[in-house]
């Protein structure tokens, strides 16, 4: 009986994961569709607006101060807001991940992590001869993702590391930060935030491992492995 209920549990812990990786899966087409959408319409759209307001502009050149000022107001408004839709479809899905792979994705994503949350960056790695597929580029990208985004909310760091290698067919991927890190004992006995628990399944998804090593005002280092 006791061998029959640990089948049943492994069984159902493997479907568990099943699921959530399609569930993942499913969650990625959803996004990248939506970016699809928010750069082909609503940004043309957007251009398209911006476009009559200039005309607009150009042929108001005798109107009162106010009323000129008030289209260029309008289309300060429409360029700004073009720049907000560019930055939300690359947060759905980065098409460059698709375009350009994911060295030149992770490369964008820490440009623009330094940038926003003011803390140098280093990307090194080594040449990705191996082809990798859709799924294990998202997975790696996303967890790579949450891990910076981690570091800009809790970390207070000045500085972080992303180390991409290819050792024994697998890809290798480590993010250290010099933060305050955390006590892990606490976390391991909450079974882990929200954020750890998604990095670990969206890795589980494509058959790779994440471990996580942090102690209280020596920095966190996130150790991730997918095989190739």
């Amino acid at each position: 009986v006791a061998a029959t209920t640990i089948q049943l549990d492994v069984r159902s812990e493997e479907q568990l994961h099943t699921l959530t990786g399609r569930i993942l899966t499913a969650q990625e087409e959803e996004r990248r569709r939506i970016a699809q959408d928010l750069h082909d319409d609503v940004n043309q759209r957007l251009a398209l607006l911006m476009l009559d307001l200039q005309t607009v502009d150009r042929q108001i050149g005798s109107a009162p101060a106010e009323a000129q000022e008030g289209i260029r107001n309008a289309l300060k408004g429409l360029e700004e807001l073009s720049d907000d839709v560019r930055f939300m479809a690359y947060r759905f899905h980065p098409s460059i991940l698709d375009d350009l792979g994911l060295k030149a994705a992770l490369q964008r994503l820490l440009d623009d992590f330094s940038s926003r949350a003011g803390v140098k960056a280093l990307f090194v790695h080594q040449p990705l001869d191996h082809q990798l597929d859709k799924t294990t580029s998202t997975a790696v990208y996303r967890v790579i993702q949450e891990s910076l985004s981690n570091i800009a909310r809790h970390a207070k760091a000045t500085r972080v590391e992303v180390e991409v290698t290819v050792e024994d067919e697998g890809l290798a991927v480590v993010v250290r930060d010099d933060g305050r890190g955390f006590d892990q004992l606490a976390i391991d006995r909450a079974e882990g935030g929200l954020g750890l628990l998604n990095m670990r399944e969206r890795l589980l998804a494509v058959q790779g491992s994440c471990e996580v090593e942090s102690n209280p005002g020596r920095g966190t280092t996130v150790s991730m492995y997918v095989p190739l």
